[in-house]
């Protein structure tokens, strides 16, 4: 055994070759580790920056939309007009919720919207006889109340986020 010991570092720089050898392979491990985890973060980076300009490019489209809905006047009383309306204000709405919120944030707009759609609900009842002390003509005027409300909550909300989204931009 004294022999491999003494052969090794008197046999013309064997133990020097071998250290080496193993200095560089660790060097190299260490340089591929920082270069793996330098791309890592690389890519992590540019995908929530793609993801954020998606966001905001979504959220820009969706007030463009909510801005062009076209709340019926107080006196409308074609029911297509009212329901079309309706049937906007929700859709974007439903849109609009995984931008706007995560999955455990309170949606804070949803009691509004919960409200237009009992409104909405009370509204065909009556229609289909189902509640005889309400007037219909209440009832329209009501429900686009509350369609004007949700398309300005919302709008908000959008705006709020949008406004959000930018800053983190920046």
């Amino acid at each position: 055994m004294y022999n491999w010991i003494e052969l090794l570092f008197n046999g013309g720089g064997i133990a020097t070759g071998v250290i080496a050898g193993i200095v560089a392979a660790l060097v190299q491990f260490l340089i591929s580790h920082l270069d793996h985890t330098f791309i890592t973060k690389t890519k992590k980076a540019e995908q929530t920056h793609e993801f954020i300009e998606w966001q905001r490019d979504e959220i820009g489209k969706l007030i463009r939309e909510v801005s062009a809905i076209r709340v019926p006047a107080i006196t409308e009383t074609n029911e297509d007009i009212i329901e079309n309306a309706y049937h906007l204000i929700i859709a974007d709405f439903e849109r609009a919720k995984p931008l706007l919120y995560k999955k455990n944030d309170p949606v804070t707009i949803k009691s509004f919207f919960n409200t237009l759609n009992g409104r909405y609900n009370q509204m065909q009842d009556i229609k289909l006889g189902y509640e005889k002390e309400l007037k219909l003509e209440d009832s329209k005027r009501v429900l686009i109340g509350e369609i004007k409300e949700c398309k300005q909550r919302l709008l908000k909300v959008l705006q709020d986020k949008e406004k959000e989204i930018m800053s983190k931009m920046i």
